[in-house]
């Protein structure tokens, strides 16, 4: 379970914000509140000074945590490698690994437009996503993909490759787009491109009883453990 962790907390670190140690436990700062969290994994002081504290149910820390509220459950799932060369593939996508700059502006782009909903949250969250992008194709462990339809980039895939394990993240679907099978093609093309360098488990984390869950839950991924996220109170 703690590899799994660990491989979202290389995300984080990488792609959301800076990390420290709070009470021996893990601290990512970020100037957006979403990404301001303490990964609770040991004993815990009452109080944090992040905006969200992720509990695993395999914590060890006993000490209740003042000022928070649960928000929701996240699950951290893992998937069966095997069961890749089953899912589906879309007929006129067209799939490529993200290299250069240009195609990494591009990559930003429907990332952003995949996330957020309307264009006010878009030209919020835009130049930070891009930054992060910009800054994490320098990392070696970090595959980008990104699925084109007639020549329109639709689709964004990443792959963060830590203790062992490839975690799936910014898996993300222009909205006209979606609900034709495109992000499961991507993480497909995504996932057996990895697969060939090296042999790895493959992890991801979702909302508990999302739809995504069950979507996951279809495509071989199961359940490893929960973590509770807890929001200060206002």
């Amino acid at each position: 379970m703690q590899h799994l962790l660990n491989n979202h907390i290389c995300f984080l670190k990488q792609n959301r914000g800076t990390l420290s140690f709070e009470n021996k436990n893990i601290r990512i700062s970020s100037p957006f509140k979403t990404y301001s969290i303490t990964i609770v994994v040991h004993q815990q002081e009452t109080t944090c000074t992040s905006e969200y504290v992720f509990l695993p149910n395999w914590s060890t820390n006993t000490n209740p945590l003042t000022h928070y509220n649960k928000d929701y459950d996240l699950t951290y799932m893992l998937g069966d490698s095997e069961q890749v060369k089953n899912w589906s593939e879309h007929p006129n996508l067209l799939i490529k690994q993200v290299k250069t700059q240009a195609d990494i502006d591009l990559f930003s782009q429907v990332q952003a437009s995949g996330f957020c909903e309307t264009e006010a949250i878009y030209n919020r969250w835009f130049p930070f996503l891009k930054q992060k992008n910009d800054e994490g194709l320098l990392y070696k462990n970090q595959y980008y993909f990104m699925a084109s339809i007639n020549k329109q980039a639709v689709a964004t895939c990443l792959i963060v490759d830590s203790d062992s394990v490839y975690g799936i993240y910014g898996v993300a679907t222009a909205p006209q787009f979606r609900k034709q099978g495109i992000a499961t093609s991507l993480m497909k093309a995504a996932i057996t491109s990895c697969l060939s360098k090296k042999e790895q488990v493959l992890t991801l984390q979702t909302v508990k009883d999302s739809n995504a869950e069950k979507l996951y839950q279809t495509l071989g991924f199961k359940e490893a453990f929960n973590s509770q996220i807890l929001k200060k109170e206002i």
